[in-house]
């Protein structure tokens, strides 16, 4: 039902000004959509909406290009109620400072630490009593009225924060080798690929900060180059891009 009042009455997020690089980044409404990202139920009237969401704001303001970018990731562990929850949360600012790096406590009884894909141990937990909706607050206090949000594949971090924002970039969609808008790439190898860095090779599991700094560094990068840079969809060459880079990076 969204997706056809976004077609029949038109989507709200593509009538910023889109001359800017900032606005050029954002994700669309029917973008936000299609990838699932979490609306609260007092927007819309459908399955893609929870009551348990969140706005970040009550209201807000026009992006533009002097909007302050947020880079998040969030690491999940899973709980008895056999879904992920929130276990660690990194965020930088635009000038790539840590703005807030925290443990959390899920309430639900932890089953599965996935340490090796979210680096969360039982022993890391076992003094922290930070809740969700400390979280919540603290995020809802920080981000002014138009932030922007950043992440890699977003809609996971915000629906294990039960957060609902208007204004999102998804790193994973900017970044594009295949042509086909369904087929994500990994944080990974764009790390590897566009900043020579390896990241997420650690035995111990991933680290949300590292991983919100990589995701940072790439969109820095987007925004310096423009939108078609690392996006073939959009007309960019990578084999070209490639043989200037062959000499200076090791990932063939």
């Amino acid at each position: 039902m969204l997706l056809h009042k976004i077609k029949t009455q038109g989507d709200p997020l593509l009538q910023i000004n889109m001359s800017q690089r900032k606005p050029q980044m954002l994700m669309s409404l029917e973008q936000m959509v299609t990838s699932k990202f979490p609306f609260p139920s007092e927007y819309f009237g459908e399955q893609l909406c929870n009551e348990t969401i969140r706005s970040t704001r009550k209201i807000y303001h026009q992006v533009s290009e002097t909007s302050p970018i947020f880079t998040f990731d969030c690491e999940m562990c899973q709980t008895s109620i056999q879904q992920l929850e929130l276990t660690r949360i990194s965020v930088v600012n635009e000038d790539g400072e840590t703005v807030m790096d925290e443990l959390v406590k899920p309430h639900n009884k932890i089953i599965n630490y996935i340490t090796f894909k979210s680096g969360i141990t039982e022993k890391m937990l076992l003094n922290v009593f930070t809740r969700l909706k400390d979280i919540q607050h603290r995020l809802c206090t920080l981000l002014p009225a138009d932030a922007i949000l950043c992440g890699h594949s977003l809609e996971n971090d915000l629906r294990a924060l039960q957060l609902s924002h208007p204004y999102c970039i998804d790193t994973s969609l900017l970044f594009n080798f295949s042509g086909r808008l369904h087929i994500r790439s990994g944080l990974k190898a764009l790390s590897k690929i566009f900043l020579n860095e390896d990241i997420q090779d650690s035995s111990k599991g991933h680290c949300s900060l590292q991983d919100a700094l990589a995701t940072w560094k790439l969109l820095k990068l987007k925004i310096e180059k423009g939108l078609q840079f690392g996006n073939v969809a959009l007309g960019w060459k990578f084999g070209e891009w490639a043989l200037k880079k062959i000499f200076l990076l090791d990932v063939f």
